[in-house]
């Protein structure tokens, strides 16, 4: 069964992302978290499949945790999905060692589905 960890704040968008994610892969487990506290214990202790990561969260910087989940496990891909759509934003995520970069503002939930879709697929390829 996929796993996935959704980090994000915003209530509202986690639950509308919450739902699209379970209803285009039912059988994926899904994890939240509304800061960056426990976020790194979720990927030591029970590492999901994918990560989903604001950048602005209370208590902590989604771009820091970020670089920590991937030296912790660099092989875990990383989505960043915020407001702050800057070209500075941006190569921060590339740089800190995120797949992929999506603007809220812009965000449709089939282009998420499918980034996701494609990332566990090429997860499930790498332990077969």
């Amino acid at each position: 069964m996929p796993k996935a960890l959704l980090v994000e704040d915003n209530k509202l968008f986690r639950e509308i992302l919450k739902e699209a994610l379970i209803f285009s892969f039912p059988s994926l487990e899904l994890a939240e978290a509304t800061d960056s506290e426990g976020v790194m214990e979720k990927v030591g202790h029970d590492p999901p499949d994918i990560v989903l990561m604001d950048i602005q969260l209370p208590q902590g910087n989604g771009l820091a945790l970020t670089r920590s989940i991937k030296a912790l496990r660099a092989d875990l891909p990383v989505i960043i999905i915020t407001s702050y759509d800057t070209p500075d934003y941006r190569q921060g995520a590339f740089q800190a060692g995120a797949e992929h970069f999506f603007s809220k503002k812009e965000l449709k939930s089939r282009d998420i589905v499918r980034v996701v879709a494609s990332l566990l697929q090429g997860k499930e390829k790498k332990t077969s």
